[in-house]
Order: structure tokens, then sequence, then C-alpha cells
């Protein structure tokens, strides 16, 4: 793996976001995403594109090369991880928890995030974590107020839901983290197979599959004019 500065593995976490696993996204999109200008953009893709990290596609798009995907992935996993730390356990400011995990996925060892990623698995094992807003009571009783709220299984295709809890324990858990499904994140339900298994959702601008089952551990909220 190619050794690449925070602010290039931003860019590269920043085009799965735009475009997915599969897609592209314009010089456009992306300085819009980060908020610079568009030669800052076209001057870190032509480096990136040295690095054998991102090509342009038949539309002239920049898509990730199997070496960038890699990267990107472990950014927005990274992300992820330290994000549900911060607001589903620690309680912090969702705004806030956004700009830390952003600063804090570059920064940590491989070593730590295993480690922190054991330590969920383990603290889900006998407490479900409710979101920012949503925390009431500890153990059964926290788990009581999200199995009163509305599951993703429940959701209607074609509607936008807002993530407020997970009570799904260990390898599901970390599973769930790490395709984006985080306190905070919005979720769209796309279609559902016949008999209503599997779901297919979009997160993070990419398409993911679960089971009815794992769904039901996802508590979420309507979002305003998500219909």
């Amino acid at each position: 793996m190619p050794e690449i500065s925070p602010s290039q593995e931003d860019y590269l976490e920043s085009i799965i976001e735009i475009g997915g696993l599969g897609g592209g996204a314009r010089v456009s999109d992306i300085a819009a995403h980060r908020n610079v200008s568009m030669p800052s953009v076209t001057g870190a893709m032509k480096r990136l594109e040295k690095q054998g990290l991102v090509r342009h596609d038949r539309s002239n798009a920049i898509a990730l090369t199997p070496a960038g995907r890699k990267i990107a992935l472990r950014t927005a996993n990274r992300h992820a991880l330290f994000k549900h730390l911060l607001v589903g356990v620690l309680d912090i400011d969702e705004p806030v928890a956004e700009r830390d995990a952003c600063a804090i996925e570059h920064l940590v060892s491989d070593k730590t995030v295993v480690a922190l990623s054991a330590y969920l698995d383990e603290l889900a094992e006998c407490d479900e974590i409710p979101c920012r807003g949503h925390r009431r009571g500890r153990g059964r009783g926290r788990t009581r107020v999200l199995e009163q709220m509305l599951t993703l299984d429940e959701v209607e295709p074609g509607r936008t839901v807002r993530v407020v809890g997970i009570m799904g324990c260990g390898g599901l858990r970390r599973r769930l983290i790490e395709m984006g499904v985080v306190c905070g994140a919005e979720v769209s339900v796309q279609r559902a197979a016949p008999f209503g298994d599997p779901l297919e959702i979009r997160i993070k601008g990419a398409s993911v599959s679960l089971r009815k089952k794992e769904a039901a551990t996802i508590a979420v909220e309507p979002v305003e004019g998500g219909a």
C-alpha cells in the first residue's frame, strides 16, 4: 500500500462516498463535497493517478483503482468506527464527532483500530448502545427502549431514515459499523426481495444487502422529507 497523506486519504474516501464502491465522481462533485476549489481537486487527482490509486473512466469521471478502493474503504471504515464511539458511546454532539472522527481516522494504528473494534464488540454483548438523544437507563432498559422504536426491516422501500441505535452484538455489530451503519447515518431503503428478504439499502453512496433479521436490529427514525 503506497504511503499517502491524510488529505489524499480524504480525497479517496470522498470518491467512494460520492460514487459508491463501483461508481466514479466528477471533479466538480469532489470539490463541492470537500469544500475546496476545482484546481485543488485536479492537482490532487493527478498525484493520485500517478500513484495508481485513481483513473478516469469512460465518462471521464474519477474512479478508484483496486488499490485506491482498498485505502478508501479502510479510511471510511475507520471513520465509521470512531464516529460510532464518539456519538454512540461517549455521547458527543454529532457535528463535533464528525470533525474529530475525520482527524482521528488518519492518526491511529491498525492495532488500535482492531482493539477498539473488539472492545465495542464486548461492550455490545452486555449493553446495546442507543444514540445521543435516545439514551435512557442501562442494560435491558436501554434495549427495551430501542425495541419499541421503528426498525429498518419495517421501513417501506423508497423511504429514507436515520439510525438511532443498534441492537446487534459481536460480529454483527462490527459488520454493520464497517458498512457505515452508525448513529446518525441516513439509510435509504431501495427494494426488498420476494417475501421481504433480503433488503437492499443505500448508505454512503453504496448499495448494500441486509438480511431481514439483521435489519431488525437497527433502530431508526424517519427523516423529514425522506419519503
